[in-house]
């Protein structure tokens, strides 16, 4: 069985990983430790964010992991004290001496805070790294549309990478089809569901049992089948291996629909409106 693509492409060229590690709750030992079982089973892309309280040990982690930093994919993301064209520098400065790397793959803001206002400003700010070198590519996480298209307006860049909670309960089927258009890499957190039954919902165990694979398996090999990057969080080992295997689980395009349908299943979106940090 042919698998999913491992990788995406880059508005600018740049290669990410489909499938990360997610690293949120985990506090820096927990990450430290998770992050060396990820890397050794084969992952290479660790997504973590300054709120997360763990860069330190995503840091420490890859280090001591044995896997050379160019072939890991490292994601970090910026709160919204740091709002401001030079802000941004510091909160970039700021988290790499936390982790002890020289640079990011990708650098993202963390929710647009619209009310504050400034997330165009931050955007700026993050061009200037991306033009300096300092950062191979940059994006946002948890803009709609709306903020996505201030961005362009005032600056002429889109981001490279949008992630935002995505999974067959909550499809953004609009936001998608606008990432398209203007080629940037839809990648979802969440993608499992949050906790409110996705993985246990009867279309998604039945498509398991037909498919002989998991219910997370078969969630996650829907995010690839649409050509989603997605950062699934564990600390199991044994669910790390499982959900990067998912590369294996090539889905029936009535099976993607079906899953499909099940948008509106997830009930706790929060509203990047509103809702931010």
């Amino acid at each position: 069985m042919q698998e999913y693509e491992r990788s995406v492409v880059l508005a600018n060229g740049v290669v990410m990983p489909m499938i990360g590690m997610g690293t949120w709750p985990l506090n820096s030992l927990e990450a430290a430790t998770t992050v060396v079982e990820g890397l050794q089973c084969g992952y290479r892309l660790v997504d973590t964010a300054s709120n997360y309280g763990n860069e330190e040990g995503v840091g420490e982690g890859i280090r001591i992991s044995g896997i050379a930093r160019e072939d890991i994919f490292v994601t970090s993301k910026f709160n919204v004290e740091w709002h401001g064209v030079d802000l941004v520098k510091e909160a970039y400065a700021s988290c790499i001496k936390r982790m002890k790397l020289d640079y990011l793959d990708l650098f993202l803001i963390h929710w647009p805070n619209p009310s504050v206002g400034a997330y165009p400003q931050a955007w700026s700010g993050l061009m200037k790294l991306l033009d300096s070198g300092q950062v191979r590519s940059i994006g946002v996480s948890n803009f709609k549309q709306s903020h996505l298209e201030r961005l362009y307006s005032e600056t002429g860049l889109m981001p490279h990478v949008n992630q935002v909670q995505l999974n067959p309960g909550v499809t953004r089927l609009s936001l998608r089809e606008f990432h398209i258009r203007h080629e940037i890499c839809t990648q979802s957190w969440s993608p499992l569901g949050r906790g409110r039954g996705l993985l246990s919902d009867q279309k998604v165990t039945d498509i398991a049992i037909k498919l002989n694979c998991k219910p997370s398996q078969v969630v996650i090999a829907w995010q690839l089948a649409l050509g989603l990057s997605c950062v699934p969080k564990s600390s199991d080992p044994l669910r790390l291996i499982e959900n990067l295997q998912s590369y294996k689980i090539k889905l029936p395009m009535q099976d993607v629909l079906e899953l499909s349908s099940l948008d509106g299943f997830e009930t706790q979106v929060p509203d990047s409106d509103v809702v931010g940090h």
